[in-house]
């Protein structure tokens, strides 16, 4: 008999479908911002599974972009919180959470998008850039709800 690895439980539950949803409409945030900024990007990653072993959830998501950002730094620093500000309006809008806890709990799980879009700009500009995710998102919301959906 060989090693007992932990696998995934194929069984849908409540909090999967939760996270799945959060981590499908930060994702297709970024989607979204790439289509309207013209951003390149060839792989689109989500995954969220339950293990039998511990029964914690495992997630992962990410959009593989062009590395070319020459002269579109507030664009792709935009997209990089597009996912953030995706991410928060669903917690608002579906589950009727805070706007204050929505987004502490989006920059939770951001902190890597938000330290690209600060590589990208500089303090002043960071401001300007979740600007322009927050109009994009509150703008193409109901794309980037069916989008998820597809995810």
């Amino acid at each position: 008999m060989g090693w007992l690895w932990p696998t995934a439980v194929e069984e849908e539950d409540e909090e999967l479908t939760y996270t799945r949803g959060i981590v499908a409409v930060h994702e297709a945030g970024h989607i979204r911002a790439c289509d309207v900024y013209g951003i390149p990007y060839s792989e689109v990653h989500v995954s969220v599974t339950r293990t039998r072993w511990t029964g914690r959830l495992e997630y992962e998501g990410y959009v593989r972009t062009a590395d070319n950002y020459q002269g579109q730094e507030m664009q792709y620093a935009a997209m990089c919180l597009a996912g953030k500000e995706a991410e928060a309006l669903w917690l608002m809008d579906k589950y009727g959470w805070r706007k204050g806890k929505a987004y502490s709990f989006a920059e939770d799980h951001a902190r890597a998008d938000m330290q690209n879009a600060q590589f990208l700009v500089d303090r002043g500009g960071i401001y300007q850039a979740e600007k322009l995710a927050r109009r994009l998102v509150e703008s193409h919301w109901s794309r980037i709800t069916r989008l998820a959906g597809q995810l």
